[in-house]
């Protein structure tokens, strides 16, 4: 109790103090904090469990789904999976039984304690000489004014002294890797409440700089103190110093300084940019120099509705120094491998709507980011772009115009007169003036309205024609009225309610609106219709007609090689852009770093969380197979693993997986089994893979915090905030069941941190025991020995071969991204290490006789501008997807074009098997080219004021219109002819000109419409497929109300 009541106050003294959290320009600092304390007060300040809620569940509400079974091959992959986890959990037995670790001398494993002063209240370390095990820690005091807080260890943390030459209080710490040595910077705080003195704060103006791993620093005077600091992470003989604008506090804006001269006492500081939004230095691959700085800036003094710019400062500092602007409009940047991407800002019509800017030539050019979806793109958050494609993970904005009532007034006669329930359909335009008025045309030659019946007659045109529900679609109903010159569309349900809104899509576009009504209301307009010379006279109302979002959605995205053109890769991916401004956004998108092209994600079905993964670079996804030794036998059907990624580290501070590039094949986690997750489910468990996710294992049914060590020969544990003396540890690779090593004297709370290459047999573990202690816990006695590479394939190697990947369903083939290879990986009951140095030594498998696969489905993906037919999980046919269209051209002026459907995945290498199936082509609708279009545009232009001549010609010689009101009518017309726009749809000019002519008709036939889909064309999953066709979206509201 004393403990979790310590735990309690110093929360509640960090609750009050005074650090502000840190901005965007921080991101690339890594601390490994006291996790118990900074990150549970940052997320009770920004109270997120609601607003993560209302993300998650709210844009499932009022939507009926279709959740159909999972094509033919996610259903033999499982099987396959399956059966290779029984054949894993024999081949664990097996192993456990040949060569126990029950026997192991656990005295063997060292450990050394160290205890930090009395009044530390929260401890941050950097590893700095990794693997050579220097440490800077961090420590915040109760006591803190004028104190040193900054301690150093050369031993892993075995004992710490006061670092060498710190005089003050330490608020930041940053290190910079040289050839020869590591050097780190130190900042004292800027807060003048720190000192005993205004001399004293002013004398401490400067940073700290060691040259020698932290073994000693020495002082640089500046002219004034610095909030924050940035070293050049290539160059350590510079970096950019941050003071915040005080006029502008609101707008959250820096003055940026180039520091450097650190040889004298006196370093140089220089102001570079004013208004400064966001900054970073340049990286080689993906900006040019490395010495180079970017920022984001306001254009003028920060306010409201002035925009920030992209720019580029090269040579910093000096008198050379020269501004470049690369990107107008730019909010923030983001640079990951040899891609620079940059955001827009926000636009101000109430949507946020923002574009991502792509460029592969270090930002002399940017490409707008092309993403196949109907909607407003609001966040992105570039989740990986490592391996020649780029996660891109987009939160949009669904919305359609619409008012915010749908009446049907009958005006006479008067025997049925009043106002009557109705809905419009999701795929037609709103109404105009909010009010259309008409007269009723009931369908009786066929009444349905159907093509394969003969259409909509056409005694219809310029009326309001009343069609029965079924047999086809609602939107071919709508089309064939149109077709005829129908002025609208009323469709009689067969129930006397309505739940639904009518949805459908259509290559054409739909110009006329079409409402739905009960059934009792359709059989009174036929009553009245049937007796003769009687003409039902009629309004469709619809109030407050605006744009409106109805829901938003977060869509994860993949990119070909040149990263501008995007293909949808799994939908509805959990996603919290809270303080979005500050770069904390969450996206549940985790990258295995164990095996190439393998990343695990979070999609929501049903408001619940399911963990999926790909194994090929997200062209397809599976869910996750339960632990072979977990409880699933309630739900053997819909038993899954599902895992904790970055929202529940965001909301719990779970931690999230681990992996490491040189420990192939291993994953620990904290996870849950059963149909699903919840953001508050609080129940998880410890598990590991050791083939890249395809097994899994349960290791303990608590949630624990976790390290990997020697390159993945020592696997370490702790229950995660929860009192214990031990730490878990496995030496196999978990083939037998892990371990337990006491380290504390009493129940406590135990946490983990370890040397960040992941290479060394060091583990530290820090805890709280009355006081802040450390314990360094050291395996290398009980490993005893270096592993040895010879006698491979002999009884007494050390190493055996690995080839990661997912079964082929070919005997025991096992491919990754069209690739036979090879690993070697420590047997897991050699007790010897791998060393500091070890490489996983990555092979192609000769002895299978080839080192590329056979090609089969799950090495192809989508191509731009197609999508997954049957299962978001990217089993189902790659289709054309209509959202797509603009970014089709078609030669010739041609409607149509035969395109690539699938692409090999970026990276993947197979050949042969069946490639040629994926390599065939399809015909698909498409768009002019600019040329083509503005050509088509002018000549209609041209041919139509020829025809508004000849009719005026006409009409001229008739003795009824020769008057000069016509002329004038005419002259107008005309100009607003020239004045079309030239992109416009064809039938929209004629709209436009009708508008203007009250004399002269014109009826529309087989003009091409260049218009793109509206943004109702793609509800995916969130639609529900009736017998006859019709796609229906619910509303969860079973008795609209009338005016």
């Amino acid at each position: 109790m004393k403990i979790l009541a310590f735990f309690l106050v110093s929360y509640c003294i960090l609750l009050s103090g005074t650090q502000a959290t840190q901005p965007l320009r921080h991101r690339n600092v890594h601390y490994d904090h006291v996790k118990v304390l900074r990150s549970t007060t940052q997320y009770l300040e920004n109270d997120l469990k609601p607003s993560l809620e209302e993300v998650f569940l709210a844009p499932k509400q009022g939507f009926a789904s279709d959740h159909r079974e999972e094509a033919s091959q996610a259903q033999l992959q499982r099987l396959i999976l399956d059966s290779k986890n029984v054949k894993f959990e024999e081949q664990r037995q097996r192993r456990a039984d040949k060569c126990s670790t029950s026997s192991l001398d656990l005295d063997k494993i060292k450990v050394d304690g160290h205890t930090f002063p009395e009044d530390a209240l929260e401890i941050a370390f950097v590893w700095i000489g990794q693997p050579r095990g220097e440490i800077v820690s961090m420590v915040t005091r109760e006591i803190a004014r004028q104190q040193p807080n900054l301690y150093c260890s050369r031993n892993y943390g075995r004992d710490y002294t006061l670092c060498d030459g710190i005089q003050a209080p330490i608020v930041a710490v940053h290190k910079v890797e040289t050839r020869n040595s590591i050097w780190v910077f130190a900042l004292p705080s800027p807060s003048e409440s720190q000192y005993f003195s205004a001399e004293d704060w002013k004398a401490s103006a400067g940073f700290y700089i060691s040259t020698d791993n932290g073994r000693s620093f020495s002082f640089r005077r500046l002219d004034r103190h610095l909030e924050s600091i940035l070293p050049n992470p290539e160059n350590a003989h510079e970096m950019l110093g941050f003071i915040q604008d005080d006029d502008h506090k609101e707008y959250s804006v820096d003055d940026v300084y180039h520091i450097s001269a650190y040889g004298t006492s006196q370093a140089q500081m220089v102001l570079i940019e004013e208004h400064v939004f966001f900054a970073d230095w340049a990286t080689s691959d993906a900006a040019g120099s490395n010495d180079d700085v970017l920022l984001t800036i306001y254009r003028h003094e920060p306010g409201d509705v002035v925009p920030l710019d992209l720019i580029r400062i090269q040579y910093p500092g000096s008198r050379e120094m020269k501004k470049t602007t690369l990107l107008s409009n730019c909010y923030d940047f983001h640079q990951d491998s040899n891609f620079l991407f940059a955001t827009e800002v926000p636009s101000t019509d109430g949507f946020d709507e923002r574009r991502l800017f792509v460029s592969k030539d270090n930002g002399n050019t940017f490409s707008t980011a092309q993403f196949p979806f109907a909607g407003r793109h609001n966040h992105f958050k570039v989740v990986d772009a490592t391996e020649g494609v780029v996660f891109v993970l987009v939160q949009h904005t669904v919305t359609r115009t619409e008012g915010d009532t749908f009446v049907l007034r009958v005006n006479s006669p008067e025997s049925i007169s009043g106002n009557y329930t109705s809905s419009r359909a999701l795929f037609t335009p709103a109404i105009e003036s909010n009010v259309m008025d008409g007269v009723l045309f009931i369908e009786n030659q066929n009444p349905t309205g159907c093509s394969d019946r003969g259409g909509v007659s056409r005694d219809s045109k310029g009326k309001i024609v009343v069609v029965q529900r079924g047999s086809c679609p609602f939107i071919e109903k709508t089309l064939n009225a149109q077709a005829v010159g129908a002025a609208a569309v009323i469709v009689v349900n067969t129930e006397n309610y309505i739940d639904f809104r009518m949805a459908g899509e259509s290559e054409e576009e739909v110009l006329i609106p079409a409402f739905i009504v009960t059934k009792s209301t359709g059989e009174k307009f036929e009553t009245e219709f049937r007796k003769e010379g009687v003409d039902i006279q009629v309004s469709l109302i619809e109030e407050n007609i605006e744009e409106k979002a109805i829901m938003e959605t977060s869509n994860l995205f993949v990119s070909d090689e040149t990263g501008v053109k995007y293909t949808l890769s799994l939908q509805d991916v959990a996603y919290v852009h809270y303080l979005s401004a500050t770069g904390t956004e969450v996206a549940d998108v985790h990258k295995i770093e164990s095996q190439p092209g393998t990343y695990l994600a979070t999609w929501l079905q049903n408001k619940r969380m399911e963990t999926v993964i790909t194994y090929n670079k997200g062209a397809s996804w599976s869910l996750l197979p339960p632990p072979s030794n977990s409880r699933c036998d309630d739900l053997p059907e819909n038993c899954n693993l599902h895992l904790a990624l970055e929202t529940s580290r965001a909301l719990r501070n779970i931690p999230t997986p681990v992996s490491s590039p040189t420990a192939v094949g291993i994953i620990l986690a904290n996870g849950y089994v059963g149909v699903g997750m919840t953001y508050t489910s609080n129940e998880a468990f410890l598990v590991m893979s050791d083939d890249g996710g395809l097994t899994w294992k349960l290791v303990a049914e608590e949630p624990h915090e976790y390290q990997i060590l020697d390159h993945g020969g020592i696997l370490i544990a702790a229950p995660y905030f929860s009192l214990t003396k031990s730490i878990l540890f496995s030496v196999d690779r978990g083939a037998s069941d892990w371990k337990s090593k006491e380290i504390t004297s009493s129940s406590t709370i135990i946490q983990l941190t370890s040397e960040p290459s992941m290479a060394t047999l060091v583990v530290y573990a820090y805890f709280f025991e009355e006081k802040w202690q450390g314990a360094v816990i050291d395996f290398e006695s009980l490993m005893s020995r270096p592993c040895t590479i010879g006698h491979l394939d002999s009884p007494d190697a050390d190493y055996e071969f690995f080839s990661p990947g997912i079964p082929t369903g070919n005997d025991d083939e096992i491919c990754l991204l069209g690739a036979h290879h090879k690993f070697l990986r420590r047997i897991d009951c050699r007790m010897c290490y791998n060393g500091l140095d070890h490489e996983p030594l990555f092979m192609q498998n000769e002895d299978m006789g080839s080192t590329t696969c056979e090609c089969g489905a799950a090495n192809f993906a989508c191509a731009p501008g197609f999508v997954r037919q049957d299962s978001n999980l990217g089993h189902g046919e790659c289709i054309y997807d209509k959202a797509y269209k603009k970014q089709i051209d078609c030669p010739s002026n041609k409607k149509h074009a035969k395109v690539n459907n699938y692409v090999k995945v970026v990276g993947d290498v197979c050949n042969g098997g069946i490639e040629s199936e994926f390599q065939q082509q399809v015909m698909v609708p498409c768009s002019y080219s600019s040329r083509s279009r503005a050509s088509v545009a002018i000549g209609v232009t041209i041919t139509l004021v020829v025809l508004v001549t000849i009719c005026a010609m006409v009409i001229y010689r008739s003795e009824v219109m020769r008057t000069r009101s016509f002329t004038l009518h005419t002259v107008i017309g005309l100009n607003q002819i020239s004045k079309l726009h030239t992109e416009e749809p064809v039938t929209k000019n004629l709209q436009l000109l009708t508008k203007y002519y009250n004399v002269i008709s014109f009826e529309i036939c087989n003009f091409y419409s260049f218009s793109q889909v509206s943004n109702n064309s793609q509800y995916n999953d969130n639609l529900l497929e009736s017998d006859d066709d019709e796609l229906l979206i619910g509303t969860g509201d079973a008795t609209p109300h009338a005016l």
